[in-house]
């Protein structure tokens, strides 16, 4: 096999970090001490993404001795991620593996469920605006997700269409 120019090197380098830049640019972040929030907690979230149908899950969040345990389920029980968030990092739980979407969806869970008075601390003052109902976490000026409350369902949605819809699991 022949070797590479050095500059197709160089422009293969540029695409490979553009690539991770990239995907940095959406990841939502989470505090280094995760907020007091009451666990545990079983929800019914449907993910939406443009041009594909809906996905409905189920997601169980408990409190753990070293974190929060966050594990989503598909309709028929298979789990689908596990992770356990501590001191400000995810990480698996169990031999599935990793799934950026949960995640992604995890912290905004996160951000969603921080106290109001807590936001600012958490987030930075300058990343997080605060409305009747509506609170959006931005990074470097520009919206990651915005969570929309009606009391009883929550919305969490992404710059590029993507969001989820989530509402207490009625159990009986």
């Amino acid at each position: 096999m022949p070797a590479l120019s050095p500059a197709l090197q160089r422009s293969l380098a540029t695409l490979a970090l553009a690539g991770a830049l990239a995907g940095c640019a959406t990841a939502v972040p989470v505090p280094d001490q995760t907020p007091a929030f009451s666990l545990p907690r079983m929800l019914h979230v449907t993910h939406h993404v443009p041009g594909r149908p809906a996905a409905d899950g189920v997601l169980v969040v408990q409190a753990e001795a070293q974190g929060t345990r966050w594990s989503l389920f598909d309709p028929l029980g298979a789990p689908q991620a596990r992770q356990i968030l501590h001191a400000g990092n995810w990480r698996n739980d169990g031999f599935l593996p990793p799934n950026d979407t949960a995640r992604t969806l995890f912290s905004a869970l996160v951000f969603a469920w921080t106290p109001a008075a807590e936001l600012a601390a958490r987030y930075g003052a300058a990343n997080v605006v605060v409305g009747d109902g509506v609170r959006t976490l931005a990074a470097h000026g520009r919206p990651v997700v915005t969570a929309r409350s009606d009391g009883m369902h929550l919305r969490l949605e992404l710059g590029d269409g993507t969001h989820w819809t989530v509402a207490p699991l009625e159990t009986q």
